[in-house]
């Protein structure tokens, strides 16, 4: 499964945990957002690929952040 990788606070936790299950045997490949997501799942252990090596995203996770502009 190609799972997208938002960017955020609200995904921090949800990378984080994604990578606990790629450690327990969840096969999945992650495809980035930024260079802070690329990051932080790089050191949890999600394998990622570039848009150049899929055809499409199955799923994408990315945070409800929401800037308020008076």
């Amino acid at each position: 499964m190609i799972v997208g990788l938002g960017t955020g606070s609200t995904v921090l936790f949800t990378i984080t945990k994604l990578g606990k299950l790629v450690q327990q045997g969840l096969s999945i490949k992650g495809i980035p957002t930024s260079k802070q997501t690329e990051k932080l799942a790089t050191e949890v252990g999600i394998p990622l690929v570039s848009f150049k090596e899929i055809d499409q995203i199955d799923v994408a996770i990315d945070g409800a952040d929401e800037e308020k502009i008076n």
